[in-house]
């Protein structure tokens, strides 16, 4: 096989250092959530072995269309393989109230000379499981998706609600996958669950439940604004609730633009709980067991479907241990390499091998890491 060279789009990665002077300055590349990052990262380590300075787009919904020449030349005559990288589009409204630039992607997409790849494209309603979520879609956005499959080879799915929607709008060229951040360490991942006692515990969102809720935190999207500006820029102009405020002046929040420092830290932790799914990924590929607690349909499916420990019937009454004890990890051991298998093969569908079948050189670089202010009351 010869050497991948892939252009992203809607990448959402920082891979060159980049100055900042606000919360956005850092949010918005990454599509106001560090999580995103956590895909492209995943799909880089499966086909190149590690994080490389490729050519890319970093926020579709940012991009100057006006000056896309340049971008459609290098993917037509310098790539093999061209990754468009999508979260969970498919709902009423999308985060952070913004709307794909559905035209113009298409435009984009009907200049190149090549199959465009989407593997983790998912669909999000929050009243759950909706049989006719289908039909409460935008007629634009179902326009875009009918659209963009004819593009595609094979559309990678988040899980089978997002099959079943697509199916619905008529398109049929797709395969669940979960998520290419969760298959990053390769077929072998083990996670091990120790017996609960002196755990080093951790949470992936902050405002568990009101007995729960003084663990070390990760932050990772624009929601958590006021208190990333004052861990990336000291910036104090917002004030804060006191129990945050608190958990500030004791260097319990931490946010991360890069995902080797972010694996790095959660992976002095034993048990990770909290809302974020893409927290919970990591953690488990950290070495952590991890509850996945969010209640939405873009988790419970992929939750569902990768086995990831998932309960969303929160409480104050149960006790971490009760929390813990709920992370079957057998379970999600078992179905691993299976789940593995079947990435592999949609990648291979796709026209492209892992790295570890076609191991080519590469020049591997280390992504930017914003430094944190120290709150900490001596």
């Amino acid at each position: 096989m010869s050497k991948v060279k892939p252009f992203f789009i809607n990448s959402n990665i920082h891979l060159k250092e980049f100055s900042y002077k606000t919360v956005e300055d850092i949010l918005t590349p990454l599509g106001g959530n560090t999580g995103n990052s956590y895909i492209t990262y995943g799909l880089m380590k499966a086909v190149l072995g590690g994080i490389c300075d490729i050519p890319h787009i970093q926020n579709i919904y940012t991009y100057d269309f006006s000056k896309s020449d340049k971008d459609i030349e290098i993917i037509n005559n310098e790539c093999t393989h061209v990754f468009f990288i999508l979260q969970d589009q498919i709902r009423l409204f999308e985060s952070y109230s913004l709307t794909l630039p559905y035209t113009n992607i298409i435009n984009f997409l009907k200049r190149l000379n090549k199959k465009v790849i989407v593997a983790g494209l998912g669909a999000n309603c929050f009243s759950g499981f909706d049989k006719e979520f289908y039909k409460k879609l935008n007629p634009e956005l179902v326009e875009f998706l009918r659209k963009l499959s004819e593009y595609c080879e094979l559309i990678g799915l988040r899980g089978e609600f997002t099959q079943e929607v697509m199916s619905k709008l008529g398109i049929s060229n797709t395969e669940v996958i979960g998520c290419p951040s969760y298959f990053e360490n390769g077929r072998d991942r083990i996670v091990h669950k120790k017996p609960f006692g002196e755990l080093n515990i951790m949470q992936s969102s902050k405002n568990f439940t009101r007995s729960i809720n003084n663990y070390h935190t990760v932050l990772q999207d624009f929601n958590e604004r006021d208190i990333i500006a004052r861990l990336t820029l000291e910036d104090f102009t917002a004030p804060l609730q006191r129990k945050d405020e608190e958990k500030l002046c004791e260097d319990k929040f931490h946010v991360f633009a890069d995902i080797e420092s972010w694996k790095n830290f959660v992976s002095q932790f034993d048990f990770v709980f909290g809302y974020r799914l893409h927290g919970s990924i990591l953690a488990l590929n950290s070495g952590a067991v991890a509850l996945c607690c969010n209640h939405d349909s873009r988790a419970t499916e992929m939750c569902n479907f990768l086995k990831i420990p998932h309960y969303t019937q929160l409480d104050d009454k149960k006790t971490i241990q009760e929390y813990y004890e709920m992370a079957d990890v057998d379970a999600l051991n078992r179905a691993y390499p299976a789940l593995f298998d079947n990435y592999k093969q949609f990648l291979n569908k796709n026209n492209i091998e892992l790295f570890e079948d076609n191991p080519q050189p590469y020049e591997y670089i280390k992504q930017p890491v914003v430094p944190l202010f120290s709150h900490k009351q001596q």
